[in-house]
């Protein structure tokens, strides 16, 4: 039985602030060996630089909830190919994020069931529903559109002046008929700012 990582997490203090309102992340973690943390939310990807901080620098600015990622991978990505809920990797040195974005928008949507526990509201009733409400994913059939993903490298040397580069694929991967195997990469390491290893 295989299930889908579907996580949320809350950044917490000791001592809350009235400013601050705690969200539910869709993903954190810390950059490197640093007090820094970054979270995904809304499908952007947002950097605290210090714990006790109650602002975010927001990283990405493309995040659509079910159709784009940063950070993240989708539902086909999470299950087939990467196995693993998150979609991004920091340089050794922590001054470069390499992250993958992930455009949804022409995969097909699929209905499926949704079971849940929550009690029936309509006439107070506290019987639980045994008839199923229905949710959509994108999920591709064969023949149709797969998601569309992109590899970025973000600078936050200077967090005030993110300089954010698009990776392209390798030469040897260009223009490669549509009817070629997919080139599907499982593991990204980032070992230098301007290295890294695709496996």
């Amino acid at each position: 039985m295989r299930s889908s990582f579907s996580s949320h997490h809350i950044p917490l203090r000791l001592e809350q602030s009235p400013k601050t309102q705690p969200e539910r992340l869709q993903y954190a973690k810390w950059l490197g060996h640093t007090n820094s943390l970054l979270m995904v939310f809304n499908n952007d990807l947002y950097l605290r630089q210090s714990p006790l901080f109650e602002n975010d620098t927001r990283l990405t600015f493309t995040g659509k909830p079910d159709v784009i990622y940063n950070g993240i991978p989708d539902w086909l990505y999470q299950e087939d190919v990467l196995k693993n809920p998150e979609a991004l990797w920091s340089s050794n040195d922590t001054t470069h994020i390499l992250y993958a974005t992930f455009n949804d928008s022409e995969v097909g949507l699929l209905n499926f069931p949704w079971f849940s526990t929550i009690p029936v509201l309509a006439g107070k009733s506290t019987h639980r529903t045994s008839f199923p409400s229905y949710r959509t994913v994108r999920y591709p059939t064969p023949g149709s559109s797969n998601p569309k993903v992109e590899l970025y490298v973000l600078d936050i040397t200077n967090i005030t002046d993110l300089q954010r580069y698009i990776v392209t694929p390798p030469q040897a991967l260009i223009g490669q008929s549509k009817n070629s195997s997919p080139h599907h990469r499982k593991t990204l390491i980032m070992i230098q700012c301007d290295t890294f290893l695709i496996c």
